[in-house]
């Protein structure tokens, strides 16, 4: 179990790297497959992703279990 200082610093930490433009988990599933298929050029977007696969870990999960599928391919 997490002890409620390391919760806490988690929380801080995770607050810290937010910012005022973010992609929710919805958005960011939606652009997966143009993002894996290398089809998104805006370095905005990309940004966007990569900030949002930072900080969500369920996503970033998704993420990597799509690129290793792929790779298997």
């Amino acid at each position: 179990m997490t002890k409620p200082h390391e919760a806490y610093t988690a929380i801080e930490e995770m607050l810290a790297k937010t910012r005022a433009e973010e992609l929710d988990c919805d958005q960011f599933l939606e652009l997966l497959a143009p993002y894996l298929d290398q089809r998104l050029q805006d370095p905005k977007l990309l940004h966007l992703i990569e900030q949002h696969r930072d900080l969500c870990r369920e996503c970033a999960e998704e993420l990597s279990l799509l690129e290793s599928a792929l790779k298997a391919t």
